[in-house]
C-alpha cells in the first residue's frame, strides 16, 4: 500500500514468513532473530501482526504457533511481490513453462502442476520468480512470440523479483499458497485447494 514506508511491508512478511514455515510447534524470540539476522525488538515489532490476528500466542518470548492459516492470510493481505515485468504471449502455458530459463522458480499453479504432477483446473498464466538480472534473458526468450500489438488483457507471464529471505529451492508451499490467495482467476481455487493439501500433510 502507498502509505507503507519503503521496506516495511517486506520486513514484516520475511519474519512472518519465517515464523508459519517454521517447523516446530513454537519458537522463541531470540532463535527467530538469530535465524533472521535482525534484532529482536524488530522481529517482535513484526511478529505483533501475527499475535493481533490469533495465529501466534506469547509466552515468556516463546511463541507457539496457534492457527497457520490464519497467519497465511494475514500474509497474503500484504503480499507485494516485486514485478519485474508480465508478457502476452501467443502460447499455452505449458509451453511457457517448458521455454523458461532455468533460473527462473515456478509459483502458482505452474508450482503445482509441475511438482505434484496435477492439474486441478486450466490455469491461463505462468507466475515465476527471478532475480532482476535475468529479467532481460526471459523477455528476449519470448519475444518471438509476444503479440505484435499490446494486449494487457491477454498478459500470461508474470515475473516476480524474489526477497533476499525467499527460500527458492524448493519455494515454500506456503508461499504458493500466498500468491495464489491474491489471484482473482477462477482457477485459482482449486489450485488453492491443492496447495492446503499439501500444507495439512
Amino acid at each position: 500500500m502507498s502509505f507503507r514506508a519503503p521496506g516495511v511491508a517486506l520486513r514484516r512478511e520475511w519474519v512472518w514468513r519465517w515464523a508459519l514455515t517454521h517447523p516446530g510447534p513454537t519458537f522463541t524470540l531470540a532463535e527467530a532473530a538469530s535465524a533472521l539476522g535482525r534484532s529482536p525488538r524488530v522481529v517482535r515489532t513484526a511478529l505483533s501482526g501475527l499475535l493481533r490476528a490469533g495465529a501466534l500466542a506469547e509466552e515468556d518470548s516463546t511463541f507457539h504457533i496457534v492457527q497457520r492459516h490464519v497467519g497465511r492470510i494475514a500474509w497474503a493481505t500484504y503480499h507485494r511481490p516485486k514485478v519485474l515485468g508480465a508478457l502476452a504471449l501467443r502460447l499455452p502455458t505449458a509451453e511457457i513453462e517448458s521455454l523458461m530459463v532455468p533460473a527462473a522458480t515456478f509459483t502458482g499453479s505452474s508450482a503445482v502442476r509441475l511438482r505434484l504432477e496435477h492439474t486441478p483446473a486450466d490455469a491461463s498464466e505462468v507466475w515465476v520468480y527471478a532475480a532482476a538480472d535475468r529479467w532481460a534473458a526471459i523477455a528476449r526468450r519470448f519475444d518471438s512470440f509476444r503479440w505484435p500489438v499490446a494486449r494487457r488483457h491477454l498478459v500470461n507471464l508474470r515475473v516476480w523479483e524474489p526477497d533476499p529471505w525467499l527460500p527458492l529451492h524448493p519455494l515454500p508451499w506456503d508461499q504458493v499458497w500466498v500468491d495464489l490467495w491474491q489471484c482473482p482467476a477462477w482457477w485459482s481455487v482449486p489450485y488453492l485447494q491443492t496447495v492446503e493439501a499439501q500444507l495439512a500433510t
